[in-house]
């Protein structure tokens, strides 16, 4: 008989979501994925070690995840994450405000307010419900189904709008594609 053994333990914890209605991390050294689900349960995954995970009030704060991590959070969570060196994908959520990755940003289905700022890669965003902020996108930028996009600095590569109300952008260094909007205005 034999026996296999991983040679990565994986760390999943699963929690009531109880006051948490926003969760804030900082300083992952992977990538980050969250994902809105109906359960009223906040899931961690990774294969790494989580430096602090602190719950106080309404908000639980990750810190110093050494590896990928995964979240699986209640729809109407707020995210707030800062220095994640990988890529970044987020759906099904109420609020994000993100900054600094390292990576490419995936952002899907947030029903509120999005910021988003210094993105390493590249930034593809649909269906966003409320305001979207942009700051300062390294690579290419796809924005679908917004009522308005507001672009800080610069998009480092080739931008499309499709179905986006309201646009005002600062500069695109590539191609600048819109389908489907209203007012857009290019300074």
């Amino acid at each position: 008989r034999r026996v296999l053994f991983r040679s990565e333990k994986t760390m999943q914890q699963t929690f009531p979501a109880g006051t948490a209605q926003r969760i804030v991390i900082f300083d992952v050294h992977g990538d980050l994925f969250v994902h809105g689900w109906e359960e009223q349960t906040i899931q961690i995954t990774t294969d790494g070690h989580i430096g602090q995970l602190q719950p106080e009030g309404d908000t639980l704060t990750i810190r110093n995840c050494d590896d990928t991590l995964e979240l699986k959070v209640p729809v109407e969570t707020i995210i707030g994450a800062k220095n994640i060196h990988g890529g970044a994908v987020i759906e099904n959520i109420h609020q994000l405000e993100i900054d600094v990755i390292g990576g490419d940003v995936s952002i899907k289905t947030i029903s509120g307010d999005v910021t988003v700022a210094k993105i390493g890669g590249d930034a593809a965003l649909t269906s966003i419900g409320g305001e979207l902020e942009l700051t300062e996108i390294g690579g290419g930028l796809a924005v679908k189904q917004a009522p308005s996009a507001r672009v800080h600095g610069r998009i480092g590569d080739d931008a499309s709008f499709t179905e986006v109300t309201h646009a005002d952008i600062e500069r695109v260094d590539g191609d600048l594609v819109l389908i489907d909007t209203d007012e857009i205005i290019v300074k």
